[in-house]
Order: structure tokens, then sequence, then C-alpha cells
């Protein structure tokens, strides 16, 4: 009987508010990739390999902090609750005890929220060059 049940229960990582709107901030970098460059009339933060003496490897996206703070309410998520989700998992590059780093956007230095994204298919996302490679 249990046995019957356990299959149409959620997983405690599907239940989890963090892995949705981690999954959810991904999606939303994703859709405003035309936003995460220096070149861009108006510009949300940048996309970046991680430094050297980050001691991490991997692609980040900083995103401006207000600008991560309002997509993630529009969503119905908790900013400060999601950033300390990223942090426990070290998927954030933070200075000190904050959860923002600074990044100079535009000649300005702007408090970012410096989120690392998938790397792969690997992690269950494969990346599309162009529409002809769409799966649908």
């Amino acid at each position: 009987r249990v046995a019957e049940i356990a299959r149409f229960l959620a997983s405690r990582a599907a239940v989890s508010s963090g892995e949705r709107g981690y999954r959810h901030l991904c999606g939303w970098v994703a859709q405003n990739v035309h936003t995460l460059h220096m070149g861009a009339a108006e510009v949300y933060g940048v996309i970046q390999e991680s430094g050297e003496k980050d001691g991490r490897s991997g692609q980040y996206a900083f995103i401006n902090y207000t600008i991560f703070r309002r997509a993630c309410e529009e969503a119905g998520f908790s900013p400060p609750a999601l950033l300390s989700w990223l942090k426990e998992r070290d998927m954030i590059l933070t200075r000190g005890r904050n959860k923002t780093r600074g990044k100079r956007l535009g000649g300005v230095n702007t408090e970012c929220v410096a989120m690392l994204l998938p790397k792969g298919e690997e992690d269950g996302w494969q990346e599309v060059a162009d529409a002809g490679d769409l799966p649908f």
C-alpha cells in the first residue's frame, strides 16, 4: 500500500522552494540574456567565467541585486531565502558574510548576485545555438 502511494509523492528536491527558485532564475537568465552584457541598451548584469582568484570554475550570471530581487518576487520566491539556499550549496560568489558581490557595470560599482549557471547536459540542461536546434 505504501509503495503504491510513494510513487505519487514528490521528491524532497521537487518540493524544495530553493531548487524551484534556482531553476526559475536559470530560465530567467536565458530569457534575459540580451540584457546581461555591457552592450545592451538596458544592462541587468553580465555573464562571465569565474576568475582564478575565486578558486572556482564555471560560468556565473552577475545580476544587479535590485533586478534579482524583482525577478524573485514576481515569481513568488523570497530573495533572502533563495540567497541563503544558494549560499548553503556554494552556488553564489559572495564577499564575506554578504550574499552579494560588487561588480562594475558600466563603470559603476553595483551590488550583484553572482549565481553559478548549470554546466550543461549533465545537469539536465542542453545548449541550443539557434531555433534549428530545438527538439520540438
